[in-house]
């Protein structure tokens, strides 16, 4: 089991589910939508609770797969998008921003297959006096970068 808050590798491959036809990826859209990769209210005052920069929850492929990812959230339909960690961190570093991926184990689900590969995007909160458009141009290069993972 990886170490709470340890930074996943460069190599790694994260995703996320969508559900077709939601707020995030409706019916005609291929990719999620740039707002996909906004933290909500509950993952800024989580990370506020745990003293940590709001984080956007995801899974490492190499620890859980997109089955045990839909079962764990409850989320059968759930379509899975995802892309290397370095390439997100290269991502926000041309956005000039600092994004980084970190294990993040739900311990309340163990010893269901996949609990320890629940992780974190740190960063995609807009930075006090950035930009909306700036942040705006980073959530959709993220969003456009996705790929489909089985």
């Amino acid at each position: 089991m990886p170490e709470r808050f340890s930074p996943l590798p460069d190599d790694a491959l994260i995703f996320r589910l969508a559900d077709p036809g939601s707020q995030f990826l409706p019916a005609d859209a291929e990719l999620p939508l740039p707002r996909w990769f906004e933290p909500s209210s509950g993952d800024v005052e989580e990370g506020e609770r745990r003293n940590r920069p709001p984080g956007l929850s995801v899974w490492d492929r190499d620890r859980a797969t997109v089955e045990n990812a839909r079962q764990l959230t409850q989320r059968p339909q759930g379509m899975a998008f995802g892309l290397k960690v370095g390439f997100c961190k290269s991502l926000g570093q041309h956005h000039q921003r600092e994004l980084a991926v970190v294990a993040d184990p739900l311990d309340a689900r163990q010893p269901e297959p996949g609990w320890d590969g629940h992780s974190l995007v740190e960063g995609l909160k807009r930075p006090p006096g950035g930009t909306r458009q700036a942040h705006k141009d980073l959530l959709m290069a993220l969003s456009q970068s996705c790929q489909k993972v089985d």
